[in-house]
């Protein structure tokens, strides 16, 4: 029986946001409930508390949305004060100058780019073109030049001193 007490502490330790005390702040779910007729008009319209989905609200996290709203509130009314528009003026140029920085780099920053993609493409071309032209002169070397060594004509099968004529005949 001992056993069974601690399981039932742990288990309420695990969900302390459901052990609810009188005046403590709790999160719903906002459920928007429709009614249509059968041609899809809407009848009726009801927002309702889904209580399926009830849960504690921690009181430092409820604080903070509540100093947020009101900084908000103030900055609101500062910002529609002749000096918080004159800050607002300021703001917006800066960041209209900012943005033209950035745009101005962009640019310089892509035609840098743009200048080395073309460079290392000529690169490649005229190393392309070096080795086409080195291919060519070393099939022009091994045969497919005209002129061959005289004193190799008669061991390659030259002339001979025979005329085509002798040979035909």
């Amino acid at each position: 029986k001992g056993d069974d007490n601690s399981q039932n502490n742990n288990d309420d330790d695990n969900a302390p946001d459901t052990d609810f005390d009188f005046g403590d702040l709790v999160t719903m779910t906002i459920v928007d409930v429709f009614e249509t007729d059968s041609r899809g008009r809407l009848l009726s319209y009801c927002p309702t508390f889904d209580n399926r989905a009830v849960h504690k609200t921690q009181e430092s996290i409820e604080r903070l949305r509540k100093g947020a709203s009101q900084f908000k509130e103030r900055m609101e009314g500062v910002a529609k004060s002749p000096a918080g528009q004159n800050v607002n003026k300021v703001a917006g140029k800066m960041g209209k100058l900012s943005l033209d920085a950035a745009w101005k780099v962009g640019n310089i920053v892509r035609s840098k780019i743009e200048g080395e993609i073309q460079k290392h493409q000529q690169q490649q071309a005229q190393q392309q073109a070096q080795a086409q032209q080195q291919q060519q002169n070393e099939l022009g070397s091994k045969g497919g030049d005209a002129s061959v060594d005289p004193s190799l004509e008669d061991a390659v099968g030259g002339d001979d001193d025979v005329s085509k004529d002798e040979v035909s005949a």
